[in-house]
C-alpha cells in the first residue's frame, strides 16, 4: 500500500512532535517542558481521574427540563453542567426526544438516565464543521467505492441499547459492508472509523472517558480526534487577538494496542496546543501559521474493516469524472440512482413533513433550519433523474441541500434550506 505523503487533517503549531508518551521524561521539570508536553501530562491525569457515580450529578430543575419537554434549553446555565435531565427513560423515549430537540450531540443516554454535558454554541459548531471540511477534502478525487462518507452526528448504540452517543461528526468508508458484523444501530450500519468530538462545556475527564469507554471499545471506532475549547474570559492581547486555550488530542486504537496500553486507558498519540495561551495561561504562538503542525490519520485506520488494498493518497490529477461514472454504473446495476454526496455541515434539525410528489415517490421536508448536506446532482450522468427535470430546473443545482441515498422507489429529502420551502408548499 502506498503511504500518504500528506496528512488527511492539518492544524497549526510550531511545537515539535513531542506529544507521544515515549517522548516525555518523568524527571523533566515543568519549566523545561513544552506546552504540548504539559497538555499531554494534563490529559494523562484526566484519564486517571475517577469521575464518580452518575447519581451524584445534579438533577435538572423543572425549568431546566424544558429542553426535554419542548426543546428549549435557554433556561440552562452552562455553569451547572453536567445535569441529570431525566431518569427511568427507555431508549425509544430518548431517541424520539433527542431527535425532536436535535440534542443527541449534547445529551448522553446510560441505563435509563439522560445527562446533559454540553450546550449548543457557535464555537462548538464551527470547530467540528471546519474539521469535517478539512478531513473530507482529502477524498475529493477518489472513486465512489473508495470514498468516505461524512455520517455527521449519527446515533451509535452500545450493547443492548443501554447506552447511546452521537459524535459531533464522524466518517464511514463506503467499502464497509451493510449489514455490518458489528453494527452501530438497529439498521446494521457500521461504526464510524473516524470520530471527531468537540468539548466546550464538558470537562476534559468526561470527554476522555467517553472516548475510551464508548468510541474506542472493541469493534467500534479506530481514531478519535478530541478538540477541547477551554473557557474564554473574553481577554485579548494588545493587538486584539483573543487569549484562549485550544487543545487537540488524537487517539488511535491501533497504535495504543501496539504500544501495549490497556483497553479503556488509551493515551493520545498526539497532543497539541493550537490556541494563543497554554495550560498555565502563558502566551503561546505555536499556532501562528498554517501547516506548522499536522495531525495524521493513516489510511489503515480510515479503512479499518475494509478489504485491502486501500486507495493511495493523495491521488494525482482530477478523477471527478471517473467517480461520477462509477456512481452511474453502480446505480444501473442495482436499480438505484445514487447521487454524489458532499457533506458540508450539520447545525440543526426540525420535525419532518412528508410531501407527496409523484406516484411511488415521496420527499421528506423539514420545516426550517440550515443545510445539513449538499448534493451535486449529476443529472447528465444518471438517467434516472430525468423524471425530476421540472424540479431540477426550478433551482440552481449547486444550491440544493438533501439528505443521503436516493432510490428509484422512495426519495427522502431532509430539506433544511429555507429558500426551497416554497417547493414544499406547491406539492
Amino acid at each position: 500500500m502506498q503511504q500518504p505523503n500528506s496528512s488527511y487533517v492539518s492544524v497549526c503549531s510550531s511545537t515539535p512532535d513531542s506529544s507521544t508518551p515515549g517522548s516525555l521524561s518523568r524527571a523533566s521539570s515543568p519549566h523545561s517542558r513544552s506546552a504540548d508536553e504539559e497538555a499531554f501530562l494534563e490529559c494523562i491525569e484526566a484519564i486517571k481521574a475517577n469521575l464518580g457515580d452518575v447519581n451524584v450529578i445534579k438533577k435538572a430543575s423543572d425549568k431546566e427540563k424544558k429542553w426535554w419537554i419542548d426543546g428549549n434549553y435557554k433556561a440552562i446555565d452552562e455553569e451547572r453542567l453536567p445535569l441529570r435531565l431525566m431518569e427511568n427513560v427507555t431508549y425509544r423515549e430518548y431517541e424520539k426526544k433527542s431527535e425532536i430537540a436535535n440534542a443527541g450531540r449534547f445529551w448522553e443516554f446510560d441505563d435509563g438516565v439522560v445527562i446533559i454535558y454540553e450546550l449548543p454554541n457557535r464555537d462548538h459548531e464551527v470547530a467540528h464543521t471546519a474539521f469535517s471540511r478539512q478531513f473530507l477534502s482529502a477524498f475529493t478525487n477518489l472513486q465512489f467505492q473508495d470514498d468516505v462518507t461524512g455520517a455527521g452526528a449519527t446515533t451509535c448504540l452500545g450493547s443492548g441499547r443501554r447506552s447511546a452517543r452521537q459524535a459531533d461528526t464522524s466518517f464511514v468508508p463506503n467499502r464497509l459492508p451493510i449489514p455490518s458484523p458489528h453494527p452501530s444501530d438497529a439498521q446494521g450500519n457500521p461504526w464510524p472509523t473516524v470520530v471527531c468530538e468537540v468539548a466546550r462545556s464538558q470537562s476534559l475527564p468526561h470527554i476522555l472517558q467517553k472516548t475510551n469507554s464508548f468510541w474506542l471499545a472493541p469493534n467500534r471506532s479506530e481514531d478519535v480526534i478530541v478538540l477541547k475549547l477551554w473557557p474564554w474570559n473574553r481577554r485579548k492581547d494588545t493587538n486584539g487577538r483573543p487569549l484562549r486555550r485550544l487543545t487537540c488530542y488524537k487517539f488511535c486504537r491501533r497504535a495504543s494496542l501496539q504500544a501495549g496500553q490497556a483497553q479503556g486507558r488509551f493515551q493520545p498519540v498526539q497532543t497539541y496546543e493550537f490556541g494563543t495561551i497554554d495550560r498555565h495561561r502563558r502566551p503561546y504562538n505555536g499556532c501562528s501559521a498554517q501547516g506548522m503542525l499536522t495531525v495524521t490519520i493513516a489510511p489503515e485506520c480510515v479503512y479499518e474493516g475494509c478489504t485491502p488494498p486501500y486507495p493511495p493518497y493523495p491521488l494525482a490529477g482530477n478523477q471527478e469524472n471517473v467517480a461520477v461514472t462509477a456512481v452511474t454504473s453502480n446505480a444501473k446495476s442495482q436499480g438505484i440512482a445514487f447521487l454524489f454526496v458532499e457533506l458540508v455541515e450539520k447545525y440543526s434539525k426540525f420535525g419532518l413533513k412528508p410531501c407527496e410528489m409523484k406516484e411511488s415517490q415521496e420527499w421528506r421536508y423539514a420545516s426550517g433550519g440550515q443545510a445539513t448536506k449538499r448534493l451535486a446532482l449529476y443529472r447528465d450522468f444518471i438517467p434516472e433523474l430525468i423524471d425530476f427535470e421540472p424540479f431540477l430546473n426550478s433551482y440552481s443545482i449547486c444550491e440544493k441541500h438533501y439528505s443521503q441515498i436516493i432510490s428509484t422507489n422512495y426519495f427522502y429529502q431532509q430539506l433544511l434550506d429555507d429558500s426551497l420551502i416554497n417547493y414544499n408548499k406547491r406539492c
